[in-house]
């Protein structure tokens, strides 16, 4: 079976990430120290060869794969941009305080804040509470997300030949649903969020995620 290296890229600090904000499809700039982040991991895959890069379509994360393919001298192809690689969508919660969002979000359970929600429950079970929550309910349930993120990994899949080396510049949310999603019970990934500018490394075989790297930094 065809099998090929994803190596996700979460974008740099955004202006939304600085104010604690909720940012879903809603879009800010990289911040001024965000950027050298994104630079020093440039740097440190500059010599990977990629066959691909591929791109959120949000500003934020196309302006990471920008950096990352700057910098790179192994590798010379487009930035293909994808909306399935968006963030989750927040619905009404977008811009809102963080904190407040996942207060009200967490209320009929008992929980205050994302990080008790990463403790005690599932991500799927974090996105159905958010549309629950959002008196619109336009934010993304847990199938929906499934449903978008799973197009745009087997439009990378479907795309790639086998052995492929696949650079994907995305969301925070994103990396950790797949991570979540592919790792055993009690494993860190599932408390773990991943930080701006990271890298995690994973091998795509059909509808299945290896995660062989999480998290890592320059």
């Amino acid at each position: 079976m065809k099998e090929i290296e994803v190596y996700f890229v979460r974008h740099g600090e955004t202006m939304y990430n600085l104010m604690r904000k909720m940012q879903g499809w809603s879009d800010t700039p990289l911040t001024e120290r965000g950027i050298p982040v994104l630079e020093a991991t440039a740097q440190k895959l500059q010599n990977t060869h990629f066959d691909a890069v591929y791109s959120s379509d949000l500003k934020r994360a196309v302006d990471t794969a920008k950096i990352m393919l700057t910098a790179n001298h192994a590798t010379d192809t487009q930035i293909i941009e994808s909306r399935n690689l968006r963030e989750v969508f927040f619905g009404s919660f977008e811009g809102e305080n963080e904190e407040e969002t996942w207060e009200r979000v967490g209320a009929p359970y008992g929980i205050k804040t994302i990080a008790e929600f990463r403790d005690h429950y599932s991500p799927d079970f974090l996105r159905n509470a958010t549309k629950e929550a959002d008196v619109r309910h336009l934010a993304e349930n847990a199938q929906e997300v499934k449903v978008r993120l799973q197009a745009g990994l087997q439009e990378i899949y479907q795309a790639s030949a086998d052995h492929s080396r696949i650079l994907v510049a995305t969301h925070g949310g994103v990396i950790k649903d797949l991570v979540s999603k592919n790792s055993p019970a009690g494993s860190p990934y599932h408390t773990q969020f991943p930080k701006n500018g990271s890298v995690t490394k994973t091998r795509l075989t059909g509808q299945n995620i290896i995660i062989d790297d999480y998290n890592l930094l320059p």
